[in-house]
């Protein structure tokens, strides 16, 4: 369906792997391969660690010496700062969250009807 967008933010509330986590996603689109992070980080078994998520990176075929440069810059911890001030907005307090029409989701994907959930906001 064209007329759905989908919008991404990081939002790590869960330990202090998920900050380090959301900071080398926001990395990987700098270097253009976030969906290809983002894919392979969720499909990780076991404990997420520093050392997973930087073998996550190497395995996607992020320059891992630039990753690390820009995930602490100034332009990404104000991404993260905006997301937690959006969330605070919409009140949104746990992940995951989804919005669909107005309507705020927060059950996991597996548990949401999004063609129902579509169909109903295209109605209003």
């Amino acid at each position: 369906d064209k007329n759905i967008r989908i919008v991404m933010k990081e939002f790590p509330i869960l330990t202090r792997a998920s900050m380090t986590a959301s900071r080398m996603a926001l990395a990987a689109h700098k270097q253009g391969k976030y969906r290809a992070f983002h894919t392979a980080l969720m499909r990780r078994e076991g404990v997420l660690d520093e050392a997973g998520i930087l073998e996550t990176a190497r395995a996607t075929g992020l320059d891992l010496a630039r990753a690390r440069r820009e995930m602490n810059s100034a332009d990404i911890s104000d991404e993260i700062i905006a997301n937690f001030n959006l969330a605070r907005g919409i009140r949104a307090f746990q992940t995951p969250t989804y919005i669909v029409g107005g309507r705020i989701l927060t059950a996991d994907s597996g548990d949401i009807d999004f063609a129902r959930e579509v169909a109903l906001s295209r109605r209003k």
